[in-house]
């Protein structure tokens, strides 16, 4: 009993030669297998010309986290922080590293309670809302990172 030919054998059986509109789906497939060689090839040079380590998801991170922290200067969440800190730290640098670190875990508080606001799956206006969250933390960490004790 000989086995039914399927339509792969039809196709690149030697003895038989492929029909005309079958020659031009085999080169547009090629053709089409060839551009997304030449794209992944892109994307791999592009990759290569990043320095190790840094990923897209990183810059999105800085990106969004930089947004933050200029909307808490516009807002002058930075000042009053910095103001803060630099009034509890005029004696004591000591003190007013204390205060910055504390008013970093308070707004870390927040920023925990309202981290699921900035899921994929959430509609834009509650994303916004979870970055609107984050606007406390990078303000307050700027403003510590930005304080210096005067000599």
């Amino acid at each position: 009993m000989s086995e039914p030919r399927g339509w792969w054998s039809e196709l690149y059986d030697d003895d038989t030669e492929p029909e005309a509109d079958v020659r031009v789906n085999v080169t547009i497939g090629r053709a089409r297998e060839q551009t997304l060689k030449a794209a992944d090839h892109a994307v791999g040079l592009a990759r290569a010309a990043l320095p190790d380590g840094i990923r897209s998801d990183r810059l999105r991170h800085l990106a969004y986290n930089a947004a933050a922290a200029w909307a808490g200067w516009l807002l002058g969440i930075v000042d009053w922080a910095s103001a803060g800190i630099a009034h509890y730290g005029a004696h004591s640098t000591q003190r007013g590293v204390w205060v910055g670190i504390g008013l970093c875990l308070l707004a870390c508080g927040i920023e925990w309670r309202t981290h699921g606001l900035r899921a994929p799956g959430r509609h834009t206006v509650v994303r916004v809302a979870g970055w609107a969250a984050r606007i406390p933390l990078a303000s307050t960490a700027l403003a510590l990172a930005l304080w210096a004790q005067p000599l």
